[in-house]
């Protein structure tokens, strides 16, 4: 009578092609006291008590009620069921034969011994695979945590660990979370309103404030997808107000694809949003702006080599000594990066003017980098980091116009020069931080202007061309050559 009384507990986990081989095998083998009383149709088991069964499966707990006419068990203290593919421990549990739905409570911990996922919390509800349900599935809140074991053959074993109000697993490799979801792991930290993980597929998706904090970058956007083969970082892609900051650099835009080798980031592609209004993306990084309809930058090793920007591109080179992150005050768009990044949304708009920069236009804009100083010899600065870089070129292809600063070889004025050039490809070398060298191919225009002291009245210009030029130009507004 014992055994029979106990036998909806035992199917608990059973897959329905075998649970009855299962069944008739499970033997009462432990107890101090059962009493039944048919008439309310209740058996009571006092222990502690323990059932094995075949296939190596036992259940343990200090007493248990058996409801005989409704299928359901009540286990209380120290209930402990194992068998060769997952464990459950609690304080207390119910189960129904009925529906197969495991109700357990009080320090829960339920794991899966296959894989090493384990599911804590203080509540959970395990539906057990049925026929109309092929899958077992497990639903814990009151914000549990779960540790998710990459699948075998993985090169990084190390396991995600995930908090959240509420949290759902479907068969051994899906799980879902949703409310303040908290991912963690020793090289990324991540967060999100809701997230989901398939370590089948190695894939993780991230909604709703979404943001990725990893060892050399974060990554925010409304929506993250990420791959992880292996275990490792590969691709991911965040959409909706997309931002990365990192030491060398930060890009904005409605989408920005990040690709990785070996964990470290190579290379970034961000693109104009849909329609005729759609945000275009922006790169900065120290004295250094590029705005265009795709933005492309290339970081072998994650060192910045070259970034590639094309449709209506603008490259600016500014003054960091002059104006520190500052950045034109048109389109107001964010900052240059740095560690602590600035609060999601703020976009401060800090006003320089044209005697602090240079800017280079066309149809594709080239800036190239090359390893920063780092021995703080030129002009004075400061010792750079070893993986630093700093802007070496700057090439614009199709339709090129530019305006940049000339100071006097061997003299140092407090307003430099200004040269306007408009030509088929157009190429600004700089050195030590300044600008150096300028090559026009195909050019088709080229002023240059004088600076005047303070106060002085400058002389009328020309009423035509000189020499093959034409008259000076008025100088193009701030962020619009």
């Amino acid at each position: 009578m014992r055994t029979r009384l106990l036998l909806p507990l035992i199917l608990l986990f059973a897959a329905p092609s075998v649970g009855a081989a299962q069944a008739g095998s499970c033997n009462l083998v432990k107890s101090e006291l059962a009493a039944v009383d048919q008439a309310l149709g209740i058996a009571t088991v006092k222990g502690p008590l323990e059932v094995q069964c075949g296939g190596g499966t036992t259940l343990r707990a200090d007493s248990a009620v058996v409801y005989i006419n409704s299928n359901e068990v009540h286990l209380f203290r120290n209930v402990n069921y194992r068998d060769p593919t997952r464990t459950l421990t609690s304080e207390y549990a119910t189960y129904s034969s009925v529906s197969g739905r495991l109700y357990a409570t009080g320090n829960v911990n339920f794991r899966d011994a296959t894989r090493g996922t384990t599911l804590r919390g203080p509540e959970l509800e395990y539906y057990r695979a049925i026929p109309g349900r092929p899958q077992a599935q497990v639903i814990a809140g009151q914000r549990p945590h779960l540790t998710a074991v990459p699948k075998a053959g993985s090169g990084n074993r190390e396991p995600l660990e995930i908090d959240a109000d509420r949290i759902t697993t479907l068969g051994e490799n899906y799980f879902s979370a949703s409310g303040r979801v908290v991912v963690h792991r020793s090289d990324l930290d991540a967060t999100a309103d809701e997230a989901t993980h398939d370590t089948q597929q190695e894939t993780l998706n991230l909604r709703g404030n979404a943001q990725i904090r990893a060892e050399r970058f974060d990554l925010a956007g409304q929506v993250i997808d990420a791959t992880l083969p292996g275990g490792e970082l590969d691709r991911v892609v965040a959409r909706d107000r997309a931002e990365l900051v990192s030491e060398k650099l930060r890009v904005d835009g409605p989408e920005i694809r990040l690709f990785f080798d070996d964990d470290y980031l190579q290379r970034l592609v961000t693109r104009r949003g849909e329609g005729a209004a759609g945000e275009r993306p922006l790169l900065t990084a120290a004295g250094f702006r590029m705005e265009a309809d795709s933005v492309e930058a290339i970081l072998p090793g994650q060192r910045l080599e070259r970034v590639i920007a094309t449709g209506k591109a603008v490259g600016e080179r500014f003054d960091t000594a002059t104006a520190p992150g500052a950045r034109p005050p048109a389109p107001a768009r964010p900052a240059a990066a740095s560690r602590p990044r600035m609060a999601r949304g703020e976009r401060p708009s800090p006003t320089i003017d044209v005697r602090d920069r240079d800017w280079v236009v066309g149809d594709t804009v080239i800036g190239y980098f090359i390893p920063a100083d780092t021995t703080g010899s030129a002009r004075g600065a400061e010792p750079a980091r070893a993986d630093a870089v700093e802007l070496d070129r700057l090439v614009a292809k199709g339709s090129a116009r530019t305006l940049y600063r000339v100071q006097e070889e061997n003299e140092r004025r407090e307003r430099p020069g200004l040269n306007y050039l408009v030509g088929n490809e157009i190429e600004l070398k700089l050195k030590e931080g300044e600008m150096d060298v300028a090559q026009v191919r195909g050019l088709q225009r080229g002023v240059y202007l004088d600076p005047v002291a303070p106060g002085a009245r400058p002389a009328a210009p020309a009423n035509g061309a000189t020499n093959g030029q034409t008259p000076a130009p008025r100088t193009p507004p701030p962020g619009r050559p």
